[in-house]
């Protein structure tokens, strides 16, 4: 059964995201017919209050078993920039808290497909503190600090809330989960079969997609590149339904890694990621030398815009 727990989140972002006729439109998506001011018993010449006719479309997409169908239209639009039917962006930051929230009930939002899975169909349920063996992508923003002081909140939270939109959907593709994040970066997981490649190629096309993203001056709105540092390695650790309480040597080493050993525009890799790995991609990484008794690898993604001024 689809999560009913959603209902508040998608008020919130129906409400403050979307005028009436806005909602009435995304309504008419899910139902044929869809006025949320007839549904909602308010009588007619008055406005009806934008946060009533959000809950009435949602209830009512609960009455009718359809919230499931409301809940992918609404993040469709979202993700899609307006998704055909509603026809301007829509930046909302609340859609990253209701991707998590629907992860937490084991669906997953497939952007390309515009579908809901259940993400334990793609990884296999796992058990509580079982052990599993896990590739792991720590990701940071670099000189997060001086961006805090150079730039104001709201502008950052847009900036960093586009970012972290682009990275979702390329860590989904190759398969993969967002364990934790902290605003400026997380720890990001892949499991079942080759996932040394796949947090690899995840990681290239997160750097490729940045580098858009920074000549984009509608998407990156700061006077400066963002750049990132990328540390890949695999191991076991013992699962925990709340990503937060996995505690692992593993873990641990990709985050120094990624922290202490890998530079700005660079992606890092342990010994154990790059043997499993194929042979043309082995070829690209040099190694960097030997890092908490591991030999690690590396390769630069400077590319040009990069680094400089934008």
């Amino acid at each position: 059964m689809f999560p009913i727990q959603v209902k508040p989140k998608l008020i919130e972002i129906l409400s403050k995201y979307f005028n009436n006729e806005e909602i009435d439109t995304i309504g008419k998506e899910v139902f044929t017919k869809f006025n949320a001011h007839l549904l909602s018993g308010q009588p007619f010449g008055i406005i009806l209050p934008t946060d009533i006719a959000a809950k009435t479309l949602v209830e009512y997409a609960i009455q009718q078993n359809k919230l499931k169908e409301l809940t992918e239209t609404i993040i469709n639009v979202i993700m899609n920039q307006g998704g055909g039917i509603i026809f301007r962006k829509i930046e909302a930051i609340e859609i990253q808290d209701l991707l998590s929230q629907l992860t937490s009930f084991g669906y997953h939002y497939k952007n390309s497909h515009l579908i809901f899975t259940n993400e334990k169909d793609q990884w296999g349920y796992l058990e509580e503190n079982k052990e599993y063996y896990f590739a792991y992508l720590s990701i940071d923003i670099v000189g997060n600090s001086q961006i805090q002081l150079k730039y104001d909140k709201p502008l950052i939270e847009d900036v960093y809330g586009k970012l972290l939109k682009l990275i979702r959907v390329w860590v989904e593709f190759y398969d993969g989960k967002i364990w934790t994040w902290a605003g400026d970066g997380g720890i990001i997981a892949f499991y079942k079969e080759n996932v040394e490649e796949r947090a690899v190629f995840a990681a290239f096309k997160i750097f490729f997609e940045v580098f858009l993203f920074n000549l984009d001056p509608q998407r990156n709105k700061f006077n400066e590149p963002i750049k990132l540092r990328i540390g890949i390695h695999a191991g076991p650790s013992i699962y925990k339904e709340n990503k937060g309480n996995i505690l692992s040597d593993s873990i641990n080493f990709v985050a120094h890694l990624e922290k202490n050993f890998t530079q700005s525009n660079h992606i890092s890799i342990s010994k154990t990621v790059y043997e499993k790995i194929n042979p043309r991609l082995q070829k690209i990484f040099r190694s960097k030398g030997i890092f908490e008794d591991k030999e690690c690898f590396e390769i630069s993604l400077d590319f040009p815009f990069n680094g400089t001024t934008v």
